[in-house]
């Protein structure tokens, strides 16, 4: 025979879960509490536990502090489903890592930088010691070397590319050198060169004489273009021009050209 349930209040029946002598054999009753008769019966067996023995829960905060049995735990319960809530999962955030690309690129990036770097340091120590080290100085003239010169004044032509002596070979000026070279009348070009470690080239080519040109009182000789360039420093040279009168040192290139021209 089946038997039958009867649910009883807790405020109008015992809190057992055996039936009373006068039931009958087949009715169970089942006490129903409430939540907050639930919590209260709770609080009262902590505290008569703190009581008999005290020392047991030294250090140990209040259990009716740290439990809150008639409140809510984060939003409170759904109805008498269940006592306890589960703490909310942590969501985990994941970091945004560089791909293998990227970390490619970013090593290759580097590493070109470091050669970069390497390789000015290397410019700039082989720029320092080749401005200050003694093997690129210019000693004396014989460090100076000068070729193509006949004609010319070898004086004038040390006194422009002996400037430098005593001085860096890399601080030796060589356009300037050039047009004050050129600036000597035999001279129609010259070309200035550094030999290393601490030497001078000089090319010169020297004009090339036409006729003789008589200016005031004096004979000289005069090329092509017009230019008088005097006698030929070495006097061994001879030459056998006529002479040309009516020109003067003092009128510009362009007229003594001219009448070269017409000669």
């Amino acid at each position: 025979m089946p038997r039958e349930i009867i649910e009883v209040n807790s405020k109008d029946a015992p809190r057992s879960l055996a039936a009373s002598p006068g039931d009958s054999p087949g009715r169970i009753a089942i006490s129903s509490r409430t939540t907050s008769e639930r919590a209260s019966s709770d609080r009262g067996r902590v505290r008569q536990r703190y009581a008999q023995d005290p020392s047991t829960h030294a250090g140990v905060p209040d259990l009716e502090d740290a439990i809150d049995f008639d409140g809510d735990l984060d939003g409170g319960l759904d109805g008498e489903d269940g006592q306890f809530l589960r703490t909310q999962r942590r969501v985990p955030v994941r970091r945004t890592a560089l791909t293998r690309k990227t970390v490619s690129k970013l090593k290759v990036v580097a590493i070109l930088g470091l050669a970069a770097a390497f390789l000015s340091c290397m410019a700039y120590a082989a720029h320092d010691y080749a401005m200050n080290s003694w093997r690129f100085r210019i000693d004396s003239t014989d460090n100076v070397a000068i070729s193509g010169v006949n004609n010319a004044s070898r004086t004038q032509v040390m006194e422009v590319a002996g400037a430098d002596i005593s001085k860096n070979i890399f601080y030796v000026p060589l356009d300037e050198r050039r047009q004050k070279l050129e600036q000597i009348p035999w001279v129609a070009s010259a070309t200035v060169m550094r030999v290393l470690p601490n030497r001078i080239s000089v090319q010169i080519q020297e004009r090339v004489p036409v006729a003789f040109a008589q200016i005031g009182s004096r004979i000289s000789l005069i090329d092509a273009h017009g230019v008088v360039m005097g006698m030929p420093a070495n006097r061994q040279t001879k030459y056998s021009f006529p002479v040309i009168h009516g020109i003067a040192d003092t009128g510009p290139l362009s007229s003594r050209a001219a009448a070269m021209k017409i000669y």
